[in-house]
């Protein structure tokens, strides 16, 4: 068996601290999440992340101790997970959702298609909320094969 790499390492720990965080209010009980997306998405953003913000996040991610090579590592896994051949049957999508009005930074679109091959789909949030979620939803449908799972992160 192989050894756990970093990303597992910290993966599964942040998956335990948000599972505690979530078993503490009872509001929660039958709450389904996945912990992997959620983890990719943060740290997906967190590339656009600096100083004070870029610390904290990967102290959440519990990724501090090897940040050089969080998001190679990321994409190695999402490379693995996806892979045409694999035994099982899993689909896993990353896609920004971003306001059409906002300037987003040419440098962290790149990486995040880099490693999370995610690109930027622009949007009218503030006009045309609605068509913008039934736009996001219908991606996601098209990508997992029927699957209805979004973590969207306001951006």
């Amino acid at each position: 068996m192989a050894s756990p790499t970093p990303l597992s390492k910290a993966n599964t720990t942040f998956s335990l601290a948000l599972l505690k965080k979530f078993g503490d209010d009872d509001k929660t009980a039958n709450i389904f999440y996945s912990p992997f997306s959620i983890s990719s998405a943060l740290a997906m953003v967190m590339l656009g992340a600096r100083g004070n913000t870029a610390t904290q996040m990967s102290e959440c991610l519990k990724t501090k101790d090897y940040q050089d090579d969080v998001h190679v590592s990321f994409g190695k896994l999402l490379s693995e997970l996806n892979k045409a051949d694999a035994p099982y049957a899993l689909s896993v999508a990353n896609r920004l959702y971003g306001e059409q009005s906002y300037q987003f930074v040419e440098d962290f679109l790149g990486k995040t298609k880099k490693y999370y091959n995610a690109e930027l789909e622009t949007v009218d949030f503030k006009a045309g909320s609605e068509a913008a979620r039934l736009n996001i939803n219908s991606w996601v449908q098209k990508q997992t094969q029927g699957g209805s799972y979004t973590l969207t992160l306001g951006l």
